[in-house]
This record gives C-alpha cells, sequence and structure tokens, in this order.
C-alpha cells in the first residue's frame, strides 16, 4: 500500500511541476498525470471496498449498491467516479467536473488544439480538486516493510524518523502529501474563469467574422442578410451529408426540384436546423455571464456545454467563409492577369 500511495504522490508532484511551467504542452502533460492519478485511486477505492465486503457474508448481502460497486472494477472511467459519488467520496459537482475534464484528456491527441488557450487553468483545476477530494480519502490499511521502495519524488510527503531518518509511513501522509501540493499549486479560480471567457470572446468575434464574410459574399451582388447566410451554409453543408440524403430522398418530390438552385432552396425551407437566425448576440450574453461568474465548476460546464452545442455551426461558417475568400482571390488573381 506504500508503494501504491507513493506512486500516486509522485505523479501529483509531476503534474504540479509541469504546471508551474505555464505553457500548453505542460499543462497537456499535467492533466493526463493528474487524471492518471485519480483514476488509479478511485479503482484502488472500488477494489478496497469489494474486499471488505466479501470478507463478510452478511456485509455483502446487506449491501444495496452493488452492481455500481461491480462495474468499477473494471476499466470505464466514469464507473469509478459513479460508485466514488455513491459512496460519497466525490460530491455532485466534483463528479461532473471530474469526467468533464477527463474527457479532456481523451480529446488532447486529436482535438487538443481547441482548447488550449484555456488548457493551463483548466489542467491547475483539475489538479486542485483531485488534490481536495484525495485529501479527504482515508486509507484503508497502511503497511510497508523494510525494502519497501519509495519514489524518490515523493519521499518529501512521507514521515521519516527523526533519530534515523528512516521512512515511517503512516496513514495520514497521503492526506498531508495532498493538501500540500494542493497548497503549493495556490489555484487561482479568478483567473481561470477570466481565461475562460477571453476564449469564448476570441470564438464569438471569429465565428461573427465568418458569419459576415459568408453574408457579404464574393461578388457585388451576392450580399445577403446573416440569417440567411447562415440558413444557406447549413442547407448546402446537409445536402451533401447523409443525413441531408435521407432527407432529401424521403421528402423531395422530383417535379418540385429541377436543378441543384432550387433543392438548395427547397433545403433552407424544409430541412430541420436548429439556428435560423444569426446567434452571436446570444451567445456574447453567455460568455459574459461565465466572466460575471464566481464558481469554476459553472465556469467548465459553461464553457464544455458553448464549445459542444456551437461546434458544428461554427465549423460550418468557418468553412463557407473560406470558400467565399477563396473566391475572392481568384477573382484577384484573375484581374491580375495571373
Amino acid at each position: 500500500m506504500v508503494k501504491f500511495i507513493a506512486g500516486v504522490l509522485e505523479q501529483l508532484d509531476v503534474a504540479l511541476e509541469h504546471i508551474s511551467k505555464g505553457d500548453v504542452h505542460n499543462a497537456r502533460f499535467s492533466l493526463m498525470m493528474t487524471d492518471n492519478a485519480l483514476e488509479l485511486t478511485l479503482h484502488r477505492f472500488a477494489r478496497d471496498k469489494l474486499g471488505e465486503l466479501k470478507a463478510w457474508d452478511r456485509k455483502w448481502d446487506a449491501y444495496p449498491h452493488k452492481d455500481e460497486l461491480l462495474a468499477a472494477q473494471g476499466q470505464h472511467f466514469d464507473r469509478k467516479v459513479k460508485f466514488a459519488h455513491t459512496e460519497g467520496m466525490i460530491s455532485t459537482e466534483d463528479k461532473a467536473t471530474v469526467l468533464s475534464l477527463h474527457g479532456f484528456r481523451n480529446q488532447l491527441h486529436h482535438a487538443g488544439l481547441h482548447h488550449e488557450q484555456v488548457l493551463p487553468s483548466l489542467s491547475a483545476f483539475y489538479l486542485d480538486v483531485v488534490c481536495r477530494i484525495l485529501a479527504d480519502y482515508r486509507v484503508s490499511h497502511w503497511s510497508h516493510g523494510s525494502k519497501t521502495s519509495v519514489p524518490y519524488r515523493a519521499r518529501k510527503y512521507i514521515s521519516t524518523s527523526s533519530k534515523t531518518g528512516r521512512l515511517i509511513p503512516n496513514g495520514k501522509d497521503f492526506n498531508r502529501g495532498c493538501s500540500d501540493i494542493r497548497n503549493r499549486l495556490d489555484f487561482d479560480h479568478v483567473a481561470m474563469i477570466a481565461s475562460i471567457a477571453d476564449y469564448l470572446d476570441e470564438i464569438i468575434e471569429m465565428f461573427d467574422y465568418c458569419v459576415q464574410t459568408a453574408a457579404n459574399g464574393p461578388y457585388n451582388d451576392s450580399k445577403v442578410s446573416r440569417d440567411q447566410s447562415i440558413i444557406s451554409a447549413q442547407a448546402w453543408r446537409a445536402i451533401f451529408s447523409d443525413e441531408g440524403r435521407a432527407f432529401i430522398k424521403k421528402h423531395v418530390r422530383p417535379t418540385s426540384v429541377n436543378n441543384m438552385a432550387d433543392l438548395e432552396k427547397w433545403m433552407e425551407a424544409h430541412f430541420p436546423m436548429k439556428v435560423r437566425s444569426d446567434p452571436v448576440g446570444s451567445w456574447e450574453s453567455r460568455a459574459k455571464k461565465v466572466r460575471s461568474g464566481r464558481n469554476p465548476h459553472s465556469a467548465l460546464s459553461s464553457y464544455v456545454n458553448f464549445m459542444k452545442e456551437t461546434e458544428t455551426l461554427r465549423d460550418i461558417m468557418q468553412e463557407t467563409a473560406g470558400q467565399v475568400e477563396a473566391e475572392i482571390d481568384r477573382i484577384i488573381d484573375e484581374r491580375r492577369g495571373r
């Protein structure tokens, strides 16, 4: 058990070191180390609980959460978190935050660029939350032998004899170690909320530019309203999607559509779209609400929801604006004789 706990403290200590460097690459590594430390501890918590209950048939028979406990023995992180929440180890608020930040770890391999600006703050937040949770975790048993190997980085968190200098670990070393790491981190929730709000402002500003570019169009006579540019861009994307093709096959009468222009107009009028008007104003209100908040858990939740809800439309408008700009460049090159 000493070796396990020392290993977790080592990972948290490494996470702290990488956060202190301040750049996104170290923040990415820190988040993964923090996530791994939590997952290992949650797995150990579930395993120890199962062993405790199985040792006494009456306890096991009377235990009301057998399914959740057994599910937590597997490889699924969310089931370990759910069980820890059921047992009161993790609060409802922390549960939502931990699951969101674990999701970031999975995204970093292929979508890390989406969160680079806020990743240092989010990594620090994750370490702060995990250290707070683990500082209250009660080690079920604490045994070690004279030959137990403790990682050098973790030794500073383990009690030692004042006379011999030898390690004399006890059950509270883990809690003190996690508290010490959290104190040294000195997480600033105000800075985190500001970084999220700043990034949302940048995202909305870029979207606003893309919508206006699409609305202006590449030609003198191609300008339309911002609302219409959003509807047209979604309709055009839908025509070439599997969902759009299925919708067309089911609902379009061949006699009502003679060419691609007719099909585009029909899709603009009939294809179900979540957004049919310029959302910039409402998005700006959401960003302002985040900035005025004081709860980092709420800020993270708002950020995750915003990114998920707006991702498709942002991608569509960015692609459409890119096509308009490419056509403008072609026209300019043509007039220059290139």
